[in-house]
């Protein structure tokens, strides 16, 4: 846990903008770097060599975003982007039955064909 200081000093400097915000924390990595893979990587590295266990949201690892405008926590409960087909590969259902889902150009396959110190599974 934080101090309200350190939380309050964390909104100033990283979520400027209150869409940014999730409850008591912060959304996805990347949009808070400006979806600078280098610094994503470096982020990464800086965490997974700290004493504990890190906790990531699924898909900070292929540097995935989330989407501000669904609100809450709903903008980071959008389905992984496995590939750039039709609902990110992650379903074959009807775009409009698909509760949250948010398409963007990241997505494992991508990652996986470009070179990152990021893990990502074989596809």
């Amino acid at each position: 846990m934080v101090t309200d200081e350190e939380r309050d000093y964390m909104y100033r400097v990283y979520a400027s903008d209150p869409r940014a915000r999730i409850n008591l924390g912060i959304r996805r990595l990347a949009p808070l770097t400006e979806n600078n893979r280098r610094k994503i990587e470096l982020m990464n590295v800086l965490l997974f060599s700290l004493p504990g266990t890190p906790i990531i949201y699924y898909g900070d690892e292929i540097g995935m975003g989330d989407n501000y405008f669904l609100g809450d926590r709903n903008g980071v409960r959008t389905p992984l982007q496995w590939n750039p087909d039709r609902n990110a590969g992650f379903s074959k259902a009807s775009p409009q039955r698909m509760k949250n889902c948010w398409l963007s150009s990241i997505s494992r396959v991508s990652r996986r064909r470009s070179p990152s110190i990021l893990p990502v599974m074989p596809a």
